[in-house]
């Protein structure tokens, strides 16, 4: 109580990512909940493999009343729909998207109306344009060799080369249409480590600078990396993501093999609950769990 009477606000965000673990510590400080005001949006949640529960977002998103509604007092929830970043088109067809494939029963929420974002953002006129979806073909490649991430880098490499070439019309810093430039575009992936490469190859071979932020930094190295992630799971091994790097690295070695084994004799539980059962009748198991348990009690 005392430690709560130190905030007169307390704000949280990317609230959907969190677990009952840190919600219990909010409403603990936050005069059980009276000063606390959270920011979230569940389709971004994407940390359940880190012990994140949206279905406490969700609850409170479902049962709050809206702000215009709600009693003095009351809990209550503003929607922030307007989107002020992007283009109509762009508004469009992610809401086309969320419509079709987020309900109760896949996502945890309908998409309706007040799920929806809406323009706000003032632009230029532009030509029309539409969301592109382009599919590559593979059917027809016989090549042992083939790469498709290679094939899908030259594709996207020869796509900004035409819109270079062309002078496709973007908004500049004046709010004036203008012809693009390299600086304007960025592609997004969702592992560039393993495809940087190729994507900069196809782009150096249509003579298109490009910066890719290949760089490691200091805790993404590996030795560094495999340490921190062994101190995760000092403090707690119910994490698989750490758990898993560090059971495949240069401390213990276990092999892809060992480890689909270890998944496959309890599908249901976290990987180290599985561990543990596979310890019974595995010497490297056992071996890994009474070493981290050592670890675990040297701990401060």
């Amino acid at each position: 109580m005392q430690i709560a009477q130190r905030y007169a606000e307390i704000m949280v965000d990317e609230y959907q990512d969190t677990n009952e673990v840190q919600n219990c510590i909010f409403t603990a400080i936050s005069r059980k909940g009276k000063n606390l005001f959270t920011v979230g949006d569940v389709k971004q949640s994407i940390y359940r493999f880190r012990l994140a529960q949206p279905e406490i977002f969700l609850e409170k998103y479902q049962r709050y009343r809206h702000a215009a509604d709600a009693a003095p007092g009351e809990a209550r929830k503003i929607l922030l729909k307007r989107n002020f970043r992007s283009r109509p088109e762009v508004l469009e067809a992610t809401n086309f998207v969320f419509r079709n494939i987020l309900s109760r029963q896949m996502g945890e929420m309908d998409y309706g109306p007040e799920e929806q974002l809406y323009p706000a953002a003032d632009y230029l006129p532009a030509p029309d344009r539409e969301t592109e979806f382009h599919l590559i073909s593979l059917e027809n490649t016989e090549d042992e060799e083939f790469d498709r991430t290679r094939s899908e880098a030259d594709f996207v490499a020869g796509l900004i080369r035409k819109m270079l070439y062309e002078g496709y019309p973007v908004q500049g810093e004046d709010g004036a249409l203008r012809p693009v430039r390299p600086e304007d575009i960025v592609l997004l992936m969702r592992s560039p480590k393993s495809r940087v490469a190729d994507f900069g190859s196809a782009l150096n071979r249509c003579g298109i600078l490009y910066s890719g932020g290949e760089r490691e930094t200091f805790f993404e190295t590996l030795e560094v990396s495999t340490v921190y992630s062994l101190l995760q799971i000092i403090d707690n091994p119910h994490q698989d993501v750490p758990l898993i790097a560090v059971l495949r690295s240069p401390f213990f070695g276990f092999s892809a093999d060992e480890l689909s084994e270890i998944r496959a004799a309890d599908k249901k539980s976290d990987f180290y609950t599985a561990l543990v059962k596979n310890a019974e009748h595995s010497a490297r198991c056992a071996n890994f769990v009474e070493t981290l348990a050592d670890f675990r009690r040297c701990a401060p």
